[in-house]
Order: C-alpha cells, then structure tokens, then sequence
C-alpha cells in the first residue's frame, strides 16, 4: 500500500546537493530547466510554455508537500526536483498489500545531464526512506526513449518488475518499464500476482548468517570452485578456522550462491586517506559464483553489508589479488562506490 509521507520540512544534504521542500522563491530556477524542450517530455509532459503554468505547478509542489527542489550546492540554484510520489494501481497490485511504499520520480535540468547529479539525489532518498521511514519497498519507472534514467535506476538498484504502455500528459501512449526496489533489511518475498512480472521468478534472498556447520560446509565448497577458477593470485581453500563473521550470503533454494565477509578493525598507521584511530571493517572476501555474476548478486551483498555495519565503523576497506583487475575495478569503483586508494605492483626480474 502507499505509505503516508510528507515532506514536513525535510533537508536532505549530499556532497553537491541539499535537497529540500520547494519554496516560491525557486519560480525563476524551476521555469528555468522546465521551459527548455526536451526536459519535460523525457518523463511525459510538455515542457512550460509561460511562467504563469510554472507557477501552478510549483503551487502545487508546495501544497502536495511530496517533492523536494535540488538545490546545487556551489550557486545556490534549483536544478531539478525529486518527488515521493504515490505509486499507480495500488488496487490491482495485490503483491503490494501488506507493505509500505511510495514511487521516485525525478527531473534534472539539461544543462547538468551526464555530472551524476541524479543518482547522487536518488541514492539518498532512498536510504532516508528505507533506513529512517522503514518503506519496505520503491517503484520508479521510464520510458523506453529514456536511456539516461534508465541508467540512473539500475545504478540505484532498482529491478525490472513490469512492462507498462502509459499515456503521457502529452497525448501519447509509450512503452515504459516499472522498476522495483525492495528493502535490503526486509526479510520480503513478494508472491507477485502479475504474469508479466520481470523479475523474481526465482526469489534470491540476502541476509546475515551464523557460522553453523552447514554453512560452514558450503562456503569452504564455494571457496574450492574459486580456486578452481584460477582468477586470482595465492588463492587457497578456507578452512572453518579462516572464515569469519560477520557473514552475509544470497541464498537462491536454499542454496548459497554468494557471500561477503570480513572483520572489524582500528586503523593503527595513518594514511594519505585515513586517520589514525578510524574504525574499518575489512572485507576479507565476496564471491559470487560464475552464474550470477553481472545479476546484481553481489551489489545487493555489499548494500546489505553496509547497511549493517555503518553505525560501527567509518571505512570499508579492501585488497584484492585478482588477475582481471580492470573488470575488479570497475565492480568496486562504479558499481559499489568504492575510492581507489593504491596498488602494491610486480615486475618479475
């Protein structure tokens, strides 16, 4: 069901961004981006035409209390909006009855299109509407033509959950896709109602896990396929004694499919990026085996991760031996956030 929200006089802040309730004096910058074509019909509505439509809109951005102006930090302007909107046929959704939610929706001026901005707002949205309002799930949807949202969802985590044709506030009907993202600290399994639901046929489920004996068990087994794989250097099998907690694995029929693990530690040497005395958590080692890799398995791993550890540490670090280091990278880097601090280098003589 759509949970209740307001804004309430929420600020939202982020490296180059604060993120808060639309105020009158944001008309100029609003009919700024939303008078330039193009912008307005990516997400289904013609661009403004006078300042007078833009005034009615930003009446009832102010009114409806549901949309926060993106407000660049380095000139003060209003450059986009980001609304918490109720989600579509909340009726005939009857996966979604039990469970709270709401739908993101999003518009950025052109001139700031390709900077990142976007994802930057999204993600943080997200993570006050899940770890602080506890929604257990979001929809965001596009339209076909719109490749760069398209991208800025799937770099947010969002799914594919079905395939829609909607008519615009313009007059047209267009292929869109709706997206589904689900609280990583829900224990959900939606039973989806729908037969062109595109995601979940097979349910995997992330969560913490004890080191019992069965677990054990599987891990040291996914350790040996590994090493098998030859892809990184002095790679060697994990006993019990070298597997540590805490443990977060995917599970797909009872079956580990992937985990993530490490160990907590005080930062005793500085370095050119953290201080002495900081808090890290190691990750000694994430694996996903070859068959759901690029599925989004071991993204969903590290979110859960972090989303777990956060209150107790200020770093996540790592090192990897890898052989493919430009693949390893990019996973790291843009996928999980990650900064690359330094490298340790070889040449045989």
């Amino acid at each position: 069901m759509n949970a209740i929200f307001k804004l309430d006089g929420l600020v939202l802040e982020t490296e180059r961004l604060i993120l808060r309730p639309f105020k009158q004096s944001d008309l100029d910058d609003f009919h700024e981006y939303a008078s330039v074509e193009g912008v307005g019909e990516m997400a289904g509505w013609k661009h403004h035409e006078t300042k007078e439509h833009t005034q009615l809109i930003l009446d009832k951005f102010i009114s409806n209390d549901k949309t926060f102006a993106i407000v660049l930090k380095e000139n003060n302007k209003v450059i986009g909006s980001l609304g918490i909107e109720e989600y579509g046929m909340e009726e005939k959704l009857s996966e979604f009855f039990n469970y709270n939610g709401r739908e993101i929706g999003y518009v950025l001026s052109k001139d700031y299109w390709g900077k990142e901005i976007m994802p930057e707002a999204v993600k943080t949205v997200i993570d006050y509407l899940f770890n602080v309002k506890n929604l257990d799930f979001l929809t965001c949807g596009y339209y076909d033509f719109n490749i760069q949202s398209k991208r800025v969802q799937e770099k947010c985590g969002f799914k594919p959950y079905r395939k829609l044709v909607i008519e615009t506030k313009i007059g047209t009907k267009e292929q869109s896709i709706l997206n589904l993202l689900i609280n990583p600290k829900k224990k959900i399994e939606f039973i989806f109602s729908h037969p062109e639901t595109l995601i979940w046929k097979e349910i995997i489920k992330y969560e913490s896990r004890k080191l019992d004996d069965d677990t054990v068990k599987s891990l040291i087994e996914l350790s040996k396929q590994w090493q098998e794989e030859d892809c990184s250097y002095g790679m060697i099998v994990n006993t019990k004694d070298n597997l540590r907690k805490p443990l977060y694995v995917a599970v797909k029929n009872d079956k580990i499919i992937g985990y993530i693990f490490g160990h907590y530690y005080k930062l005793e040497n500085k370095t050119s990026y953290i201080e002495v005395g900081s808090n890290c958590f190691m990750i000694d080692e994430i694996y996903v085996i070859p068959s759901y890799r690029s599925k989004g398995v071991g993204k969903e791993l590290f979110k859960l991760m972090e989303n777990e550890i956060k209150e107790s540490c200020d770093y996540i670090t790592l090192s990897t031996s890898t052989k493919d280091y430009k693949k390893i990278l990019h996973f790291y880097v843009d996928e999980l956030d990650m900064n690359f601090h330094s490298a340790f280098l070889i040449k045989d003589l």
